[in-house]
């Protein structure tokens, strides 16, 4: 799947996959960007009495995985991401390889906003996080 050349080319059911594995080291530079201080994601020794076990990642950077994934893969520069709901289902621990898959569900030319559908899964094929989230899509001068 390559980007859309314009709005109008944006066909409903298309999608696009993309994976990445959530490091140590890039949830920790997202742990201090949005000051997520929670234990649960930087402190192992805590984690070992939770029912995680072991540190997880940060749900909004797993979130932000599908927003660009659709940026960068879809709609191209210059959106805006304008809403977003999600569930997250399952946790996500440093190292698991996240795939996420993104749809286009929904377009409204007047406004000139794509809904996406996601579904994002781990290295073993567990579903972690699904939802929905809207983008604007900038005129292409």
């Amino acid at each position: 799947m390559h980007r859309y050349e314009d709005f109008h080319h944006i066909i409903i059911g298309d999608k696009v996959t993309y994976a990445k594995t959530m490091t140590e080291t890039e949830t920790y530079i997202g742990v201090g960007l949005i000051g997520a201080l929670n234990p649960v994601h930087i402190d192992e020794e805590y984690c070992k009495g939770t029912r995680f076990k072991k540190r997880i990642g940060v749900a909004m950077l797993v979130y932000a995985l599908s927003v660009s994934t659709a940026e960068n893969f879809m709609v191209g520069p210059g959106t805006v991401l304008t809403s977003l709901d999600g569930k997250f289902v399952a946790p996500v621990y440093y190292g698991d390889t996240i795939s996420t898959e993104v749809e286009v569900v929904a377009k409204d030319a007047s406004a000139r906003t794509v809904t996406f559908k996601h579904t994002m899964t781990n290295q073993d094929g567990n579903t972690v996080m699904l939802g929905e989230f809207t983008l604007k899509v900038p005129e292409v001068k």
